[in-house]
Formats: C-alpha cells, structure tokens, sequence
C-alpha cells in the first residue's frame, strides 16, 4: 500500500481497494532472432517505442549525440532538428516491435509526466521480450522489477546519460 492514490482513497472510505500493474501477453511479447535486413532496419544500440510529445521531444534533445532510433508518429513535429533526425518512421506493431525491442542493445522506456505512480505497459513488453530496460524511476518499481539487475533506472537527464553510457 505504498501508493498515494490507494491511501488517497482508502481515506476517502473505499475499504477494498488494490493496485493492479499492467502486463505483456507472451504470445504477443516476445524475443525474436533478427533477420539480417530487420538487423540492419531496427537493431541500434538505443531505442525508444513511443509517439512525439512536446514533452518527450524536450527530453531526447538531452540524448543529442547518442545512437538513438525512435520508432513512433508525430516526431516530424519535434523542433530540434537533432531529435528528428533520431525518428526513424511510424509506428511499430507486432514483429517490428518486436524486432525494435530485440534488436536494441538497450531500450529506453520513459514514462508520461502524469504517470504519478505505478508503470506504464512497455515496462512490461520490454520484458517480455527480454530487452534491456533503462527506465525512468517510479515509485512501484522496485516492487515489480529489481533496480539494478532486471531494469536499468535513471532519476534524471544526468543519470541516464552515464547509464547509457556505461551499459553500451
């Protein structure tokens, strides 16, 4: 019961009230073997899976330099000229998703301001693929993943720059 909104509401009344995490479905996630033309498409040593935000488009101007594809709509809209050249197209489903999280030497999961507590599915689907997460922290993640062995955690821009530094 370490979860602001569970207290919030437990002192609200609501007397039978649990957190529920999200999940990944194995049939669906999964590790897959690259081919050699989905290794030359979607492997790189940082990814990203997810669709442009203002928000998110400030942050991975923080990542200027790194080898980074993002794979998701809207980053034509992103203002950095920088942030743009990392999008590598639309959105991926199914084996291309698959093959952006298993060809990725490490996979960036960075969740949306208003995500206050708990984690979002592709913490989940990163796993379920057997990809290497590096996630920002939030406070039910050390009671889903190990910090440390299972993820790869950053507080701030500062931090995941020397993560992902040190990892690859």
């Amino acid at each position: 019961k370490d979860y602001c909104a569970i207290r919030t509401l437990e002192k609200a009344g609501l007397t039978n009230v649990a957190y529920l995490p999200l999940h990944c479905s194995p049939h669906l996630h999964y590790p897959v073997t690259l081919t050699l033309e989905e290794e030359a498409r979607y492997g790189a040593p940082l990814s990203f899976v997810g669709n442009y935000y203002p928000y998110r488009g400030r942050f991975f101007q923080e990542l200027n330099g790194y080898p980074l594809k993002i794979w998701g709509s809207g980053w034509a809209k992103a203002p950095d000229s920088e942030v743009r050249k990392m999008a590598q197209g639309h959105s991926v489903s199914g084996r291309a998703k698959l093959c952006v999280y298993s060809g990725a030497t490490l996979s960036l999961n960075h969740h949306h301001p208003e995500d206050i507590e708990g984690m979002n599915i592709r913490a989940f689907e990163l796993a379920g693929c057997g990809a290497c997460q590096v996630v920002d922290f939030q406070a039910g993640l050390p009671s889903l993943f190990t910090p440390g062995d299972e993820v790869i955690v950053y507080r701030n821009p500062n931090e995941l720059r020397r993560q992902v530094e040190y990892y690859l």
